[in-house]
């Protein structure tokens, strides 16, 4: 059983056995390049349209990074496919295949997007409904927690002082300083 280059390197069969480049071979790589573009210019319209509803600016430089990073990680693939190099007719491929989706394909493209990312929106907006209705809940619960456990701790101190003063602790405690002023007093020998 022979196994030829071509299937060895698994480079979409650009090489031949005898190692020569055949012209079917770069048509099938330029055709994998054309369609390359093609992907980085659906992912920067699907993008594109998360950064109209970012608010902030960190949020968008986030995307931007995933971007570039999702791109380098296609090409970096696609040059390994590749036998581990990237050629200059390749390079204009995906270029061509980039600008031929930001020309032709993305302008009747774009209502779409903006309907998923509108109904995608109002599909968040739908299922965070519950959280926004308890986290209401939770923030009224505390402020009238917050109002009765003072009260209650008011009306507790005031109850534990009631009990002691019945108890003649509160003598003890409370007009103690005068009652032993007192006592003093009348246990001094006067001079």
């Amino acid at each position: 059983m022979k196994i030829s280059f071509a299937a060895a390197q698994g480079c979409w069969g650009v090489c031949s056995a005898d190692m020569a480049i055949s012209i079917a071979g770069q048509l099938a790589l330029t055709g994998w390049a054309f369609s390359l573009g093609l992907s980085w210019g659906l992912l920067f319209d699907l993008l594109r349209q998360l950064r109209r509803h970012c608010r902030e600016g960190w949020q968008r430089q986030l995307l931007d990074v995933f971007y570039c990073l999702v791109c380098g990680a296609l090409l970096i693939l696609f040059a390994l496919r590749c036998g581990g190099e990237v050629q200059l007719y390749m390079l204009c491929a995906m270029a061509l295949g980039l600008l031929f989706h930001m020309l032709l394909l993305s302008p009747p493209l774009q209502e779409l997007w903006c309907l998923w990312a509108e109904s995608g929106r109002d599909t968040v907006r739908l299922l965070s409904l519950p959280g926004k209705v308890f986290h209401k809940w939770v923030k009224k619960a505390g402020k009238l927690f917050k109002k009765h456990f003072h009260f209650y701790v008011k009306c507790y101190i005031i109850k534990m002082q009631k009990q002691r003063n019945a108890s003649g602790w509160g003598a003890w405690r409370g007009r103690g300083a005068q009652w032993h002023k007192r006592k003093k007093a009348k246990s001094r020998p006067a001079r």
